[in-house]
């Protein structure tokens, strides 16, 4: 138990020290769902210099880098990418952590984000009945309490 406290107090206070120092190798995705976010990832992930991570893939609610992988990026000459839809509402965190990261946020026609999110069916059902209110309550701590 020792151990492993130990583990996150030394990896809480690299990533408070060293992360702002790397930050420039470092961007952050975020956007709307079905607004072109997936394909602005997997352009950048064409790129030979940049390692791009999909949302899908994050093993935490916490996905951002540790300070070390930032570290070797940045002596290698790479980037890291990281498509965050769940986490736009961090963007305070990012500014704070990663004051020299890049924010890509994709714009797509309202009406052809809404179509598209109207004719996403997959086995659980439409997109719409499964997600239109989580999507709305994670959208609020932008625009307050008119949404």
């Amino acid at each position: 138990m020792i151990e492993q406290f130990k583990y996150h107090l030394r990896n809480i206070i690299t990533f408070r020290y060293f992360s702002p120092i790397f930050s420039g190798n470092l961007f952050f995705i975020f956007g709307c769902q079905r607004s072109g976010t997936t394909l602005l990832l997997s352009i950048l992930n064409a790129h030979p210099q940049i390692t791009c991570v999909d949302e899908t893939e994050f093993p935490s609610p916490y996905p951002f880098p540790s300070a070390q992988r930032l570290a070797v990026n940045k002596i290698t000459n790479h980037y890291l990418c990281f498509k965050m839809l769940e986490h736009s509402h961090k963007l305070d965190f990012l500014k704070k952590f990663y004051p020299n990261a890049k924010i890509l946020w994709p714009l797509r026609n309202p009406h052809s984000t809404i179509s598209s999110m109207l004719n996403l069916v997959n086995s659980q059902g439409d997109w719409i009945d499964r997600c239109v209110i989580q999507e709305i309550e994670r959208l609020k701590p932008f625009f307050g309490k008119e949404l």
